[in-house]
């Protein structure tokens, strides 16, 4: 995919939206959320840049394939600036930030971490309404470091409907409020239902979470063999089954986030 030439921030800019897609559990389809809610936004006009925080890079495979070149490893080691690595995507107002295996070293930099994931968010480019982080399932430096200077706070957590990812969720929230003493405005902005189905299972699950948490509990996506098969075509859903009726899950979870942040112009 080529480079998405974007001029550099602007103070005077409105600042962006800052969401982390976050959970401590592997396999619970926080990056499909991420990737689908960065192209629901784009599609409502939104201008989002997807920074790939995980190492394994699936939400890069998901939009871009492979990348052969400067990723977001290379931002934080000051080898290049995120202009340089934002990648064009099959939606004109969606680029994404590529990872790479190299961002494991971050984990063994805890000093530095907060410092240079600040300055990467401090070069976001003029114009851009929204930027979602997706962060791998972890409580190592990498992130805790985007918790800590996550600016605005606001964390998005996709829980499966399965029993196994309440323990996950539950030390995520543990987490957010430890950190929530190094950065005043982290909090839990919103729990995503994925994976749900019509069994008893799920629905006790989702009945759980909307005791606990109420309003915090955003739309729910269903279960879906379009959704697994859609990082295949390296398309986010709405483009790779525009007709899949988990589509309207993700486009109900995208107005409930914009509903969230208030009215934004669209550009």
């Amino acid at each position: 995919m080529p480079r998405q030439a974007m001029k550099p921030h602007n103070r005077t800019t409105t600042k962006p939206r800052v969401l982390a897609l976050a959970h401590l559990k592997g396999g619970t389809g926080a990056t499909t959320v991420a990737v689908n809610l960065a192209a629901g936004l784009a599609l409502k006009r939104r201008r989002v840049v997807l920074v790939d925080l995980d190492p394994v890079a699936a939400a890069t495979y998901h939009l871009a394939r492979a990348v052969d070149g400067l990723t977001v490893a290379d931002v934080l080691d000051n080898r290049a600036t995120l202009a340089d690595v934002l990648t064009a995507t099959a939606l004109p107002r969606l680029t994404v930030a590529p990872a790479a295996m190299a961002l494991m070293a971050w984990d063994k930099r805890p000093e530095r971490c907060p410092l240079e994931l600040a300055r990467l968010l401090g070069q976001v480019p003029a114009g851009v309404d929204v930027v979602l982080l997706d962060l791998p399932p972890s409580t190592g430096a990498l992130v805790r470091g985007a918790l800590v200077t996550l600016p605005g706070g606001e964390v998005l957590c996709p829980v499966q409907t399965r029993a196994l990812d309440l323990v996950g969720f539950a030390e995520l929230v543990r987490l957010v409020t430890e950190l929530a003493e190094q950065n005043p405005a982290l909090h839990l902005a919103g729990v995503v239902p994925v994976r749900t189905n019509k069994g008893a299972l799920s629905r006790d699950v989702l009945a759980a979470l909307k005791a606990q948490h109420g309003r915090l509990v955003l739309p729910a996506i269903r279960e879906s063999a379009a959704v697994a098969k859609a990082p295949l075509k390296h398309l986010p859903l709405a483009l790779a089954a525009p007709h899949a009726p988990a589509l309207a899950d993700f486009e109900a979870l995208t107005n409930a986030v914009l509903n969230q942040g208030g009215s934004r112009h669209a550009t």
